[in-house]
C-alpha cells in the first residue's frame, strides 16, 4: 500500500473467500476471533489496492539488500508444507483474473458489512490494534467520508490507543482492565483476604455491570442456543467475549461473596461449560478453537 514492494511479494488474500461455505476447510469460522476482525478488513485493502497516503514520501529502502522491484524470492521454499502454501497461492493468483466482476462485488459488501456491523464503537473492531487500522483504512478506500460517523468513531478508537507523555508518544496493541482488575482482585484476595474485602467488593461490581449477557457474539455461530455470560478482555468487545477473563472474574467473585454474586457466577459458569471443544477442552489457544 506503500508501494515499498510489489504485490507480488504480498501473498494472496482474496476477498472472495468471504463467500466460501462454511463446510469448507477455510472457513471465517474456523479461525480466531483476532485473527478474523484482522483478516476480513485486510481482504478489502487487498482487493482495492489504493496506495496509502504518503504526503512526505517517507520509505524504508535502505532495509532491502536487493531493491524490491528485482527481488526473485520473496517466498522461499523451505518444507513440504511451505510448498503446498505456495501452491495453493500460485494457483489463488491464477485464478483471480478470472472471479467475475460480479462475485467480486457481492464479496467485498459482504466482508465490508461483516466488519462495519463490527466495528465495536469507541472500542474499535476486535477492541485490537491491527484489526481497527485496517476497518479504518478499508474504509477510507471504501469511499466512505471524512466526516462520516462510523469512520470518525473509528478513528477515536485508534486515538484512544494512543498514549502521549511529555516528549514521546507510543500505542498501545489494546487495553485489557477486565483482565487487570481480575488479577488484582485475585492477588488481593491471596494477600489480604480480610483487609482487602472493601476495594476487592469495589472492583467486582464494576466487573458485574460489564457480563456480557445477551451480546450476538460471533461464538454463537457454534453455540446458537448458549446464553451468555462472559467478559471481554477489554473496556468493550461485545462480539468477543474470553474464557480466560470469564474465569478469571468468577473465581475472584466465588472468592469474593458467591451470594452477592451468584447470578453473575452462574451465567459465567454456564457460558464457560457450553464454550467447551468437541474434544473436551476449552478453546482458547488449542487447535480445536471453532468458536473464537
Amino acid at each position: 500500500l506503500f508501494g515499498q514492494i510489489p504485490w507480488r511479494g504480498v501473498p494472496c488474500m482474496p476477498v472472495e473467500i468471504m463467500l466460501l461455505p462454511r463446510w469448507f476447510p477455510f472457513h471465517l469460522s474456523k479461525v480466531s476471533y483476532w485473527s478474523r476482525t484482522v483478516m476480513v478488513p485486510l481482504l478489502v485493502l487487498c482487493r482495492l489496492r489504493r496506495p496509502a497516503a504518503n504526503p512526505r514520501g517517507i520509505d524504508v529502502l535502505e532495509l532491502f539488500t536487493v531493491a524490491p522491484e528485482q527481488e526473485r524470492h520473496y517466498f522461499p521454499s523451505r518444507s513440504p508444507l511451505n510448498r503446498l502454501f505456495l501452491a495453493l497461492d500460485a494457483v489463488g493468483r491464477g485464478v483471480e483474473r478470472f472471479i467475475p466482476s460480479r462475485l467480486r462485488r457481492r464479496a467485498l459488501r459482504k466482508a465490508e458489512a461483516w466488519f462495519v456491523e463490527r466495528l465495536n464503537g469507541h472500542g474499535g473492531l476486535g477492541a485490537i490494534f491491527p484489526a481497527m487500522v485496517n476497518a479504518y483504512e478499508a474504509m477510507v478506500c471504501l469511499g466512505y467520508p471524512a466526516d462520516h460517523p462510523q469512520r470518525v468513531t473509528a478513528r477515536e478508537a485508534i486515538r484512544r490507543l494512543v498514549v502521549e507523555k511529555g516528549d514521546y508518544a507510543y500505542c498501545q496493541p489494546c487495553v485489557s482492565p477486565v483482565w487487570d482488575t481480575a488479577l488484582a482482585c485475585l492477588a488481593l484476595q491471596e494477600a489480604d483476604p480480610d483487609g482487602a474485602r472493601a476495594p476487592v467488593r469495589r472492583a467486582l461490581d464494576w466487573l458485574e455491570a460489564r457480563q456480557l449477557l445477551d451480546a450476538p457474539g460471533d461464538w454463537r455461530d457454534g453455540r446458537p442456543h448458549l446464553a451468555g455470560g462472559g467478559w471481554p478482555f477489554q473496556y468493550e468487545n461485545g462480539h468477543y467475549p474470553d474464557l480466560d477473563d470469564t474465569s478469571a472474574v468468577a473465581w475472584a467473585m466465588q472468592q469474593a461473596d458467591p451470594e452477592r454474586y451468584a447470578l453473575a457466577i452462574r451465567r459465567a459458569a454456564e457460558w464457560l461449560a457450553g464454550m467447551q471443544s468437541r474434544n473436551g477442552g476449552f478453546a482458547a489457544f488449542d487447535v480445536d478453537n471453532t468458536h473464537y
